[in-house]
């Protein structure tokens, strides 16, 4: 009697945590696969990554000996690649855009406004949320404003 329910119990404890390993499993190697591609967009230009963060479906680095920054960022099935000098870059700058709700502020789009040295040139946007991509914020903003004071450092 108690085999059986000790079999029965571990049965159950096995069917219940296997979606938890699974998905476990497949973010570290969604993440590993974004650490990839990081490192193969900095070797394009050769340069190697010295810092980087990943939050939900992007990742951002930076190689601080030449001072570049880069960005890769998945929306379904495309990619979009991004790579800035900082060299060329005076400031970098928090730009969020809200939409009014029943009185409440709601973030619509967040990203970092890159103002460069020469008045010439126009500024570079990186967007890091849209709501047209995803309903609720999963750590944008946090990554956005910790990645602004890293390259505000840079620069």
């Amino acid at each position: 009697m108690n085999l059986g329910i000790t079999v029965t119990g571990a049965i159950l404890v096995a069917v219940c945590a296997s979606p938890i390993v699974y998905f476990v499993a497949s973010q570290k190697n969604h993440n590993k696969n974004l650490v990839q591609s990081l490192k193969k967009l900095a070797a394009q230009y050769d340069h190697t990554i010295n810092q980087y963060d990943i939050c939900a479906h992007m990742i951002i680095g930076l190689d601080i000996t030449s001072s570049m920054l880069y960005l890769i960022k998945q929306k379904g099935d495309e990619i979009e690649q991004h790579a800035i000098s900082l060299k060329e870059i005076s400031a970098a700058t928090l730009e969020t855009h809200y939409a009014k709700n029943n009185n409440l502020k709601v973030i619509e789009r967040l990203g970092i406004r890159f103002l460069p040295k020469n008045g010439h040139v126009s500024d570079v946007f990186w967007e890091f949320y849209n709501t047209d991509d995803t309903f609720q914020l999963n750590g944008e903003l946090q990554l956005t404003q910790t990645w602004i004071e890293r390259i505000n450092k840079v620069l």
